[in-house]
């Protein structure tokens, strides 16, 4: 049952003079609260209401947005997105677990305006099992797959139902099955198995862990548990390092006495003066012995088998010297959520936020030559320790444990509550991504990031002397779109230094050898003909053949330029050592995702990463909008250094349309270069315009062949992705939990 849902203005909104049913925006950001946001928290909704905007600038552009605060405060990477049709908003949402608060901003603009049947309505179980057998939501209608409602009408009604849960939960495994009851079927209790605790405890060479704490007037409950997750560890081989910070509180310094005395190996040092927290975990460093030192939270806790999972880690990796885990946030009352299963070690996405963060173990003598934490950067002080720690290792050296093994503190003046409370670390947070390029000797510049403007966004430069770049782009007829993509790019581009090779392959109609004569007229375009049976990935590696080019460009026919840097962008990265393939940010052309990176796995072989999510959505932990080294990108918008292409024998043509892109790159990670994906480089997609869909049965046979090739040749590979975590799922593109994580339990 709808019913009416209730605003309270939060800023820059207030009641016209002229009707008490009319609002005014102050600028164009008004901002309402939902009242009782917390009853929504976990729950499925549908939002219904029509909307009248005076003086609207643009009806195609207007859309609301739906803010969910649940620890981080009101930011985009929890917020959703949706346009209006004919002043109407029709759309069904999960507000995420552990939502307080929810924002609503109904437009972007300076006026006057009305609601009219405004209503919320939350959505059953059934309800959301009828949407997964009927379909996709897309903007608030439903579309109909009649297989399904055939098979309803078909079976019994209790064959129906179980179709239909099994519907739901291929689709909305991650929204309905919430954290906690993952936690309950994943979090299994192996780890208390003491035959398999002794074989780490008597195994040779079983690592002492120094956990480094400091503490400030913490308060005593937060503080207590800290501590007590560290005594309840099941791996007993540790020491609790504490340097308190000159607390002024006595509580504070009375009980850490207590502790002190209750066991052995809690250490603790009481500073005369308050030299904030790196100077005061460098103290802690003094008082450690251990052979790995972690760095843990004076308020946070660590899940009972961290150190356990690390040990056993650290004994077998001994070339290893820095580790860390996933983690998850915890609030005052000891609930648990978000949990952000990490990729493997990421720089390009360290670069934009620090992806690393807890928990962190580092060897002892690692940290010790580092000189511990630097003061310059307290707020950011973990930050810049993981850039220091990691800049001169190699990648077998950086081991990442996919576990949730830490839980962060959020609370009303934590950072994991909202970075507002401690603006100075984003400011820290800053410097030390600058001060590391500087390092390392990379020529970059550093600026809050466009969407999340609490991180960073890295712009490197390109060659002082602009390299030639050869653009490819295979066609066949359908000169509107290759209008559109070649007018688009010799109109937007702001680099100069670039050829087009247009591979015809079998165009036959007249209006595209008239454009192909005034298009040669050009002295940077060059057309290739080539009648024989289509196959991209020979297209291409002929016309790669034929250029002498610096860097190459796989451009796709029905792609349109949006932003004018974009080979600036694109080149900027493949120039620097050891990265290959750099792909783009692609839209469908009502602004949905189409290419966020490649994520290997899914469907089989591998899926577009947050595939249909709107403009303005920051994705899982802002992966897409990030910019970051990933295991694939696809060809349709690709630039890679010719020789690196050369390298590993260009694009495979047993892979004649499909997977030749993922098998590309796969090959030139195996060759030892990074993949890397920016969101500053997009363009429009107008996806299989030219060539259609796998809709008949000799497409589809060779598209199933082509999914055999890839299963075989890469195997476990598919299933493996480094970039993404094995505790998320690989039948979606949307970074859901999987129900059966690819690793053991913990």
């Amino acid at each position: 049952m709808l019913t009416d849902l209730k605003l309270q203005p939060l800023a820059n909104v207030q009641k016209s003079n002229r009707n008490e049913f009319i609002w005014e925006s102050l600028n164009d950001d008004p901002q309402f609260l939902f009242e009782d946001s917390i009853s929504y928290a976990g729950q499925w909704v549908c939002i219904d209401f029509v909307i009248s905007i005076e003086q609207l600038r643009s009806h195609s552009n207007a859309a609301v947005t739906f803010y969910f605060d649940t620890g981080l405060g009101f930011n985009q990477l929890q917020s959703i997105t949706a346009k209006y049709h004919n002043k109407k908003i029709q759309h069904i949402f999960k507000v995420p677990v552990g939502t307080t608060s929810i924002r609503f901003d109904p437009h972007s603009e300076n006026s006057l305006f009305s609601f009219d049947l405004l209503n919320i309505k939350k959505l059953t179980k059934f309800d959301v099992l009828l949407v997964s057998s009927l379909g996709v939501i897309k903007l608030g209608k439903y579309k109909v797959i009649l297989n399904s409602v055939k098979l309803c009408f078909k079976k019994t009604i209790k064959s129906a139902a179980a179709y239909l849960i099994n519907e739901f939960n291929n689709r909305f495994a991650n929204d309905l099955k919430d954290y906690q009851s993952w936690i309950f079927s994943n979090e299994s209790n192996f780890y208390k198995n003491n035959e398999s605790f002794n074989k780490i405890k008597l195994t040779l060479g079983a690592p002492k862990f120094s956990i480094l704490m400091a503490t400030y007037n913490t308060p005593i409950d937060f503080l207590q548990r800290a501590i007590n997750s560290v005594v309840s560890q099941i791996y007993t081989n540790w020491e609790l390092c504490i340097a308190d910070d000159a607390s002024t509180d006595s509580r504070t310094k009375k009980y850490l006495k207590e502790v002190q005395q209750r066991d052995p190996r809690i250490k603790v040092v009481f500073k005369t003066d308050n030299g904030h927290i790196s100077r005061a975990t460098n103290a802690a460093i003094g008082l450690a012995t251990g052979d790995f030192f972690a760095f843990m939270d004076h308020d946070d806790e660590l899940h009972s088998a961290a150190l356990l999972m690390f040990a056993k880690e650290i004994i077998k990796n001994p070339r290893a010297v820095f580790f860390y885990s996933d983690e998850d946030k915890i609030d005052e009352k000891g609930r648990r959520f978000e949990p952000h299963f990490k990729s493997d070690f990421n720089y390009e996405l360290l670069l934009t936020q620090n992806m690393i963060c807890h928990l962190t173990v580092c060897q002892a003598d690692l940290v010790r030559k580092l000189g511990g934490l630097n003061s310059e950067y307290d707020g950011a002080q973990d930050y810049d320790f993981v850039l220091r720690a990691t800049e001169n290792l190699s990648a077998q050296q950086i081991v990442h444990i996919p576990q949730i093994l830490y839980h962060w503190r959020v609370h009303s003046e934590s950072t994991a509550h909202n970075t507002d409370a401690k603006p100075y670390a984003v400011v820290a947070g800053r410097k030390a991504v600058s001060d590391h390029l500087v390092r390392v000797g990379s020529r970059a510049k550093v600026v809050p990031h466009p969407d999340v403007s609490f991180w960073n966004k890295v712009t490197f430069d390109v060659p002082e002397k602009l390299p030639l770049i050869e653009i490819v782009i295979p066609t066949r007829d359908r000169i509107d779109l290759m209008q559109m993509c070649i007018k688009s790019i010799l109109e937007k581009s702001s680099y100069s230094n670039f050829h087009i090779t247009i591979v015809d392959n079998g165009s036959l109609e007249s209006q595209t050898f008239q454009q192909f004569k005034l298009w040669s007229a050009d002295s940077r375009i060059k057309i290739i003909r080539d009648d024989s049976p289509f196959n991209y990935s020979r297209l291409n590696n002929d016309a790669v053949n034929q250029t002498e080019a610096e860097y190459i460009c796989l451009l796709n026919n029905d792609i349109e330029i949006i932003t004018p840097n974009w080979i600036e962008e694109m080149i900027s990265h493949a120039a620097r050592p050891g990265v290959g393939c750099v792909g783009a940010r692609l839209w469908y052309p009502d602004n949905t995702l189409q290419h966020g990176g490649v994520i290997l796995g899914i469907g089989g072989v591998a899926g577009h990463s947050h595939k249909y999510i709107n403009k303005g959505n920051a994705g899982y932990f802002g992966r897409a909008v990030s910019l970051q080294a990933l295991s694939a990108v696809t060809a349709a918008a690709l630039v890679i250094k010719r020789s690196t292409y050369q390298l590993v024998n260009g694009l495979d043509e047993v892979l004649q349309v499909a997977f030749n892109d993922v098998d590309f790159c796969l090959r030139v990670r195996s060759a030892g270069f990074r993949n890397v994906w920016t969101p500053f480089a997009e363009m429009y997609h107008h996806e299989s315009a030219s060539r259609g869909q796998e809709d008949n049965p000799v497409k589809a046979a060779r598209f199933k062949n082509e999914v055999m090739v890839m299963q075989e040749r890469w195997g476990d590979a598919l299933i493996q992705d480094p970039y993404y975590s094995p505790n998320l799922t690989i039948d979606h593109e949307n970074f859901s939990l999987a129900l059966h994580p690819r690793i053991g339990a913990i």
